[in-house]
């Protein structure tokens, strides 16, 4: 299975960001969510966060997370009372008025765990202090795959590297998310009934602007539990060591270089022929 939770900001129809208001319940992290077709959504900080069920096909995931887009949107300006949209942009400065309140001050709420070159990094939750007047919208992709005897999770965390973070490349820039959040290697592992997994957290919520990039996006996911479940451990192996480096070394993520990530995804693609791997998140 393959899932995903992402973080998305309101504008209003002149291109305004607005905080979800503090007086407006529409659930929260550790409370009561708003059921929509096909998934939930609630309150995270000042975003609004949206949770879509989670699916064995990267097309039906694809269309689930647009539809809950257009769903959350009609919802929130119906309790806005005006018309709101939800952008997808990783990277949203707010005045200090509209960041007062408890909620503003809220950010993690579990440890994160940074995967680089084989070791593992516990990290504490990041504060408000630290962000200051930046909030950063996240599009974490979550991959059950339950095997750690045959792949550890560092080595789980790196194919999601380069067959989801280098994707992501493609299609643009995360802005100052990428200092919190956006460093390769960033996840948190996770138990989805009883089958071991990953919560992919480098990636931001750019991949959800169209279903094309979402369907790319999430069949790359696909092809990572795949790999992961039922790969050839050598050529699991063999392919990481190729591409890895490449994201590693050249410190990927931090130069956010396009013709990069391509190159890198095209040797994935050309190692791992067996699944389906989009080297553009949009376009050809």
């Amino acid at each position: 299975m393959i899932g995903s939770d992402f973080e998305v900001f309101m504008r209003n129809t002149k291109g305004h960001p607005l905080p979800v208001p503090n007086h407006l319940d529409i659930g929260s992290k550790n409370g009561q969510h708003v059921h929509l077709s096909g998934g939930t959504m609630h309150r995270d900080n000042v975003m609004v966060e949206l949770c879509p069920d989670p699916s064995d096909d990267a097309e039906e995931l694809a269309t689930r997370c647009q539809s809950l887009l257009v769903q959350a949107s009609e919802y929130m300006s119906c309790m806005m009372e005006e018309e709101v949209t939800l952008a997808c942009e990783p990277t949203v400065t707010f005045e200090t008025e509209a960041l007062r309140g408890r909620y503003a001050q809220e950010i993690g709420c579990d440890r994160d765990y940074l995967a680089q070159a084989g070791d593992v990094i516990s990290r504490l939750p990041l504060n408000a202090v630290a962000l200051g007047n930046v909030r950063c919208g996240a599009g974490h992709i979550h991959i059950s795959y339950g095997v750690t005897n045959k792949v550890p999770v560092p080595m789980a965390v790196a194919l999601c590297d380069v067959l989801l973070g280098a994707l992501e490349i493609t299609g643009g820039k995360q802005g100052s998310r990428r200092k919190f959040y956006g460093m390769h290697g960033l996840y948190r592992p996770k138990t989805y009934g009883n089958v071991l997994g990953v919560e992919y957290r480098t990636t931001s919520n750019l991949w959800l602007r169209s279903h094309t990039s979402s369907l790319r996006m999430l069949t790359n996911a696909r092809a990572v539990e795949h790999l992961l479940v039922h790969g050839d451990t050598d050529q699991l192996h063999a392919g990481l060591h190729a591409c890895y480096p490449l994201v590693h070394g050249d410190s990927l993520m931090e130069t956010e270089d396009p013709e990069k990530a391509q190159v890198i995804l095209q040797l994935a693609r050309d190692i791992f022929s067996d699944v389906e791997i989009y080297t553009h998140l949009t376009g050809d």
